[in-house]
């Protein structure tokens, strides 16, 4: 049953090779949604990789062992299309900025040991639409953006962590004299609110929708926005962008400044 109307019945299998796939007990599957890859093997193969590249050879993302068929004879792998997300925080969710390949060439490439086969492939652009290639390309430019920025962010809050940890680690040790352990804390204190301010406190998404929006999220609602669409980026969606990016900075800024100025008082 789908929202109490009658629909198909199917067994969900997960994602083989690429491919979200679903058992139909009576009806057809669709086309797998993404670029599907073909390749034949004549024996089993344990090192086999598959990469795909953009127009300018950089690599945007591999697959290896059980995410791939080595298995002798015809295989089928599906690319989503979709670009590596940013660098998750330990004990939070997915950052969750899934930017999706512009049209143009790429490049497929499968290696094992010292062999390789490359061949090119297109994405074009939906038929149905007047997009043009510079109105896909500044989408694309603008979702990349904010994937840096995500990664900046992410980054920035294991990096506070991790300092936060060493300077307890110098307080423990007796550097800063007998304020150090006091120094440690404040600094700890002050990386929770940093922390806080970026990213969601609650660990489940329920949690996450009843408290008030914090400034990564705020960025997801960006990139949401450009998933669902396939135009140029609205001005509105550029200038969120540039104000949310100007407070994450500062928030940043601010964090250093204390880092800064904890390690100096426990030296």
């Amino acid at each position: 049953m789908q929202n109490h109307r009658p629909g198909h019945t199917f067994i969900e299998l997960g994602v083989v090779s690429g491919e979200r796939r679903r058992r139909f007990l009576d009806a057809g599957g669709a086309r797998p949604d993404g670029v599907i890859v073909y390749y034949w093997l004549t024996e089993p193969i344990a090192d086999l990789r598959l990469e795909f590249f953009d127009f300018d050879g950089n690599e945007i993302v591999g697959f290896s062992g059980d995410q791939i068929s080595n298995k002798p004879g015809l295989n089928r792998f599906v690319w989503n299309m979709n670009y590596p997300d940013a660098t998750p925080v330990p004990g939070k969710p997915p950052a969750g900025f899934v930017v999706m390949a512009k049209p143009g060439t790429y490049q497929v490439r499968l290696v094992s040991g010292t062999e390789a086969q490359l061949h090119p492939f297109e994405l074009g652009i939906n038929p149905n639409e007047s997009w043009t290639r510079e109105d896909t390309d500044a989408r694309f430019d603008l979702w990349m953006q904010l994937r840096d920025t995500a990664e900046m962010v992410n980054q920035a809050v294991i990096a506070s962590r991790a300092s936060v940890e060493e300077m307890r680690e110098l307080a423990s040790a007796g550097a800063g004299g007998s304020t150090g352990g006091d120094v440690a804390e404040r600094a700890a204190d002050a990386q929770v609110e940093f922390e806080n301010s970026l990213l969601p406190v609650g660990r489940t998404l329920v949690q996450i929708a009843n408290e008030p929006a914090k400034l990564l999220p705020k960025l997801q609602t960006i990139s949401h926005m450009l998933y669902s669409s396939e135009g140029r980026p609205t001005a509105s969606a550029y200038a969120a962008y540039a104000e949310i990016k100007a407070e994450i900075d500062s928030v940043i800024a601010q964090w250093q400044s204390v880092e800064a100025e904890s390690r100096q008082r426990l030296r």
